[in-house]
């Protein structure tokens, strides 16, 4: 079994439990997943991280094949909902920037580690930013896998508060 380090520390990551979810694809049929939640063994980090499959990003219940689609205007059939529609694409125009920033950064980081531990400026993984945009699930991947991902959570509170 592959071996994935923390995304907080580089620690090693240990199988801790599994925890039922649901995704929705294109024709707009649920799919249930048992996803397996993974654990820091660094006694200072002990984190809880999830492994997802590619075709799902953090905290959204459609696959990426449909949010793509809807991003790029030619989902036929799902969502049905437009304000899940409106939102995905709100979501995606404020985050693309930050998405971009982040390839960026690993890009910088790559070339910094060939020139310095490689001592080759060719034995870098080349990505493109101005020539073909890079998917949505790899994007999202790049993000989470940096450790940059921000969360997308709120809470709102519907009243005043009282003590």
């Amino acid at each position: 079994m592959e071996q994935v380090p923390c995304p907080r520390c580089q620690a090693e990551l240990a199988a801790y439990d599994r925890r039922k979810r649901q995704y929705q694809d294109e024709n707009g049929d649920r799919h249930p997943l048992s996803i397996r939640r993974l654990r820091c063994q660094n006694p200072d980090c002990r984190r809880l991280h999830v492994e997802l499959p590619d075709f799902l990003l953090p905290y959204k219940r459609y696959a990426v094949k449909v949010m793509a689609a809807v991003l790029a205007g030619t989902a036929s059939v799902a969502p049905l909902e437009e304000s899940t529609r409106w939102r995905w694409r709100n979501w995606y125009r404020r985050l693309i920037g930050y998405f971009q920033g982040v390839i960026a950064s690993i890009w910088r980081q790559t070339q910094e580690t060939a020139r310095t531990l490689l001592a080759s400026p060719n034995k870098t993984v080349p990505v493109r930013l101005d020539s073909g945009a890079p998917g949505l699930s790899e994007l999202v991947r790049l993000t989470v896998n940096s450790g940059n991902w921000v969360t997308t959570r709120s809470a709102v509170v519907a009243g005043p508060l009282t003590l």
